[in-house]
């Protein structure tokens, strides 16, 4: 019997990362709320954490479009630090060149599970 607790206690911790890592792309994602402005050759916002653990590795997809909303230019940035269990993070990027508005979303991140919860 200890043998099947041990062993399903080891499936549990190393499927922990894959269901901590969540990419949606869209900007709505279930536990990361995102607000933002346009500030001269920046977007600087604030990352909100509506999850009990803390959030690491945050990475934000910015997208410049053109008029007719089309990509025209997009980049990968990362938010510096942890984002607090129910709390929140500032940040700063700098917007992508040439575009006539702006498309900011989570695209990834990794929650901090702390090993007393399982």
């Amino acid at each position: 019997m200890k043998r099947i607790a041990l062993a399903l206690a080891v499936v549990l911790l190393a499927a922990l990362p894959a269901l901590a890592q969540v990419a949606n792309g869209d900007g709505t994602d279930r536990w990361l709320k995102l607000q933002w402005r346009i500030e001269g050759n920046a977007i600087s916002g604030r990352i909100l954490n509506q999850y009990v653990q803390p959030a690491d590795k945050v990475r934000l997809l910015v997208e410049g479009l053109d008029a007719a909303d089309r990509v025209v230019e997009k980049r990968y940035e990362w938010v510096g630090g942890v984002v607090p269990a129910l709390g929140n993070r500032y940040f700063v990027v700098r917007v992508p060149p040439g575009a006539d508005h702006y498309r900011v979303a989570v695209d990834s991140y990794t929650f901090i599970l702390s090993r007393d919860r399982f």
